[in-house]
């Protein structure tokens, strides 16, 4: 059974909510579905050899667990969510292959507990004096690398998902264009990047980020 952890359940989710205007209609769907999975049990089987496969759903998210075990998955996730932790005191008399198994199925229950958790924490109520950015995802990168941002202190996967969260835009997109910022030839380094980072810091507090700037187009040309 792979465990599939909170940092897969973000990026996928995120991919999706990045798509839609209704955002707050996917999150809460996507709670429903998650209370439909710990909650769903098979229909009886009308003969022995019957052999039953679960609908398709709405969730975004995709588990491995198995039915016979989705108990084990709701009463653990149900620890973890209520108390921040779950014991399993029943494993008096089963293999080690079973308790191998219950030993996952709890730690895949974690992680949909902190990714549940993470969903009901998303905030995405229009505010009243939100002005829009005007800029791309090149020139918010660049910006946050003149602001002093040293990307490279992380890995390309780990940063994405946060600044995805940060930036509202999709991870993976992220992560390309921190390949790009980095990598041999820096194809965020444009003319039209820079001149738009001029006008953003054109102020006498930033004087010293746009004389870099100013470089950076003077070598260009």
């Amino acid at each position: 059974m792979k465990i599939i952890t909170l940092e897969e359940l973000q990026e996928k989710f995120t991919l999706v909510l990045n798509t839609i205007s209704e955002k707050e209609n996917l999150i809460n769907l996507e709670l429903k579905e998650i209370d439909n999975y710990l909650n769903y049990t098979a229909p009886p089987r009308r003969h022995k050899m019957d052999f039953h496969i679960e609908p398709k759903t709405d969730a975004i998210f995709i588990l491995a667990v198995d039915l016979n075990r989705r108990k084990l998955l709701k009463r653990a996730f149900n620890g973890f969510n209520v108390y921040g932790k779950f014991d399993l005191i029943d494993n008096n008399a089963k293999s080690q292959g079973m308790i191998n198994l219950d030993d996952k199925v709890i730690q895949q229950a974690s992680e949909l507990a902190k990714y549940f958790k993470w969903l009901k924490e998303l905030d995405f109520k229009p505010s009243l004096a939100q002005d829009k950015s005007s800029l791309n995802i090149e020139q918010k990168l660049l910006a946050l690398h003149f602001l002093g941002l040293n990307f490279e202190d992380y890995t390309n996967s780990h940063m994405a998902i946060v600044l995805g969260q940060i930036l509202n835009v999709g991870s993976q997109n992220i992560r390309g264009n921190l390949s790009n910022m980095y990598g041999g030839k820096n194809s965020l380094r444009k003319i039209e990047n820079f001149e738009k980072l001029t006008e953003l810091f054109e102020n006498k507090t930033f004087e010293s980020i746009l004389n870099k700037i100013k470089k950076e187009i003077k070598q260009l040309k």
